[in-house]
Order: structure tokens, then C-alpha cells, then sequence
């Protein structure tokens, strides 16, 4: 590369990670990505499911990031309680990992004590759709 107002050339090395939630190969076909940008970039394919698709990574993952955080906050660490586990593993996870861990962080926030429960994972309004109907969750809700 040239810098800016240089006459010398600086030889760099690098590699270039990228990803993408779309077929990019689709898209070359259909004149929507440079095809020449396609090439370069496309040396090997890692195909990583989402997380919602993932289960034994959640809880994982939820592990890691109440240790984590633990150790970023200076306090004992948390466990999940069964309820916990099962509410994190029903969950569609639209910002996969990121959403994850907000979800860990406002728990621990709210958990007074060493254990996070249900209500401490719930305490966010519930954004996605529900797999249910509305006769389905007045039979559940009002007795």
C-alpha cells in the first residue's frame, strides 16, 4: 500500500475474516454481489447454525458469560436453575450470542441472590412471536 503524501510502498499481510447471514453465491447469481469480490473473498465456507439451533451451546455460553461477568462485577457467581435452563433453551435468539448475553447480564443484575430464576430472565417484554393463540394463553392465564 501507498500512504497518503508517500512515494514509498509498505508491503502489508493480512487475511481477511468476512460473514454473512445470506447465500452470497445467490446473489452473485442474481447481479446483486460483485462476482470478482466473490472470488477473493471466497476461500472456504463455515457454516454455523444459528444459536436457537444450537442447545447444548446455550447453556454453555450462559455459563461462560455468568463467569464472565462475575469476575467483570467483582461478585460470586450464579447459578441456573432448572426453570432457568429450560426458558433459555425456548428462546429464538434473533441477535444469537450478543442477545444471549444481554439476557445473562440483566439476569445477574436482577438475581438477589445466587441463583438465577425465572423471573429474573423474563423481566424483558416479550418481542417475538409466540407459537400459540390468543384462546390458548387466556386458557393458560385466567383460570
Amino acid at each position: 500500500i501507498r500512504p497518503v503524501g508517500s512515494d514509498a510502498e509498505i508491503d502489508v499481510d493480512f487475511r481477511v475474516i468476512s460473514a454473512s447471514h445470506q447465500d452470497l453465491e445467490a446473489l452473485v447469481q442474481q447481479g446483486k454481489f460483485r462476482q470478482d469480490l466473490f472470488f477473493r473473498i471466497h476461500v472456504m465456507d463455515l457454516v454455523l447454525p444459528p444459536l436457537r439451533e444450537r442447545g447444548d451451546d446455550i447453556i454453555l455460553l450462559a455459563h461462560h458469560f455468568i463467569q464472565k461477568i462475575s469476575q467483570e462485577w467483582g461478585i460470586p457467581s450464579k447459578q441456573l436453575t432448572e426453570r432457568s435452563r429450560n426458558f433459555l433453551l425456548g428462546q429464538y435468539y434473533p441477535g444469537n450470542v450478543r442477545e444471549l448475553r444481554n439476557i445473562i447480564e440483566r439476569a445477574m443484575t436482577l438475581s438477589d441472590d445466587e441463583k438465577i430464576d425465572l423471573p429474573n430472565l423474563q423481566s424483558a417484554p416479550l418481542r417475538y412471536p409466540v407459537v400459540s393463540t390468543i384462546a390458548d394463553q387466556e386458557s393458560t392465564l385466567i383460570p
